[in-house]
This record gives C-alpha cells, structure tokens and sequence, in this order.
C-alpha cells in the first residue's frame, strides 16, 4: 500500500539579500556532503536526500499533478541521483542538478507508461489553506483553486514545467536554465507562453475577466 505523500503547500517564495547568503552557505554546506556522499558516505547522501526531498516532492506535484504519483517519482529521482552521484561535476548548484534528476525521471515514466493525463484536481483539494471563515468564500476560494489547477494542467508540459518553477517554486531563471537543460532566454520565453496559456484558458474557462494579467516584476535572474 502507498503511503501517504506529506502536505504541500505551493505558494510563492519571494527572494532577498539574506535568503540568497542563506543558500550560498546552504550550497557550501550541501558540495561538502556531495564530496563525502561520492566516496561512499551513505550517511551524508540520506542527509541530503532529508534536505532536497521536499522540493523534489513538490517539483513533482508539478509535473505530475498527482501527489500519489509524485511520491513514486521522487523516490525514483532519489534512487537514481544516488547511483549517478558520480556523475554530477558541480557547475551547476545541487538542488539544480538533482532536478533535472527529476525531470528527466519523470519524462521517462510518461514515456514508458504512455500516461499524458495529469490530476491536479485532488492537489488542489489537498493545498487549500487558509480557509475562510465564510462558508461561502470558502467554497468559492475552493473552486478557484481546483479551476486554476485544471488549467494548469491543461498548460503545454514544456511551458507548465517552467511556470510551476518559477512562479510556484521560486527558482531564478538560471536554476530553471539549469534544471531544464535551455538557454536563459528560452525559460522566459517558456514563462511567457506558459502564463499567457494559463491566462488563456481561466478567461475561457470564466475564472478571471478578459484583462491582460499583469507581471509581478519579479526579476530573479541570478
């Protein structure tokens, strides 16, 4: 029987001075216990694995859709970071680099078991917090959520991968360039195209007006 995936919440992550000092001394931390983990520590790889498994979890709720299915890509990704440790170079950050594990490891899941369709419905029930105290705005509030998570779904995969990162998951656009194997300037234009599809298909679905949704301004380009 499947056990079930922790509670996710996706939401936001702005980005500041401090927060990037935290993740230089996080990088610092974590390339120590790669070196360690390629010599054959198993200790130091489960410290990492503790450490990344969230947003490898929540990277592949993303793509998936699925939280049950999720869980099973990423104790894939997990297993096979681990057997190609070796491998990882350090030009990229860890967490990017672990990632892309993740991505590759769920493209290859769809390949083999020819499954296209996503179910971001029962994420959408699963990750609506706060609710209100009105019964009726909550049940609104819920209703929104599953209708953006639907069309969500509905995003192409090349475009939804980059929106989940970027706009749900925090990542600058190099990390994303990284984690996607592109250049820094196809992750905006797949950006663009992914919001522009999302907004798409709310208006027609009746979930926001026929005005353009405007950029936050979010820069995140380091």
């Amino acid at each position: 029987m499947r056990t079930k995936p922790p509670h996710i919440q996706l939401v936001k992550q702005p980005e500041n001075v401090a927060a990037g000092q935290q993740r230089s001394s996080s990088e610092a931390h974590w390339a120590a216990l790669v070196k360690q983990a390629q010599q054959g520590d198993v200790v130091a790889f489960d410290r990492l694995a503790r450490d990344h498994y969230q947003a490898v979890y929540a990277f592949s709720v993303g793509l998936s859709g699925d939280p049950i299915e999720a869980a099973d890509i990423a104790q894939e990704s997990m297993i096979k970071a681990f057997c190609k440790l070796g491998s990882y170079r350090f030009a990229a950050s860890f967490r990017s680099w672990l990632l892309q594990v993740t991505r590759n490891t769920f493209r290859d899941r769809l390949r083999s078991n020819q499954q296209q369709r996503f179910k971001l419905r029962r994420l959408a029930e699963r990750t609506i917090t706060p609710t209100p105290a009105d019964p009726e705005q909550s049940l609104a509030a819920k209703e929104t959520s599953v209708q953006l998570h639907d069309a969500l779904a509905r995003v192409e995969p090349q475009f939804r991968e980059v929106v989940v990162l970027f706009d749900l998951q925090g990542f600058a656009y190099r990390e994303i360039a990284e984690i996607c194997g592109v250049p820094m300037g196809t992750v905006k234009s797949r950006l663009r195209r992914g919001r522009d599809g999302l907004r798409r298909l709310l208006v027609a679905d009746g979930v926001i007006g026929r005005r353009r949704v405007k950029d936050d301004g979010s820069d995140r380009s380091g």
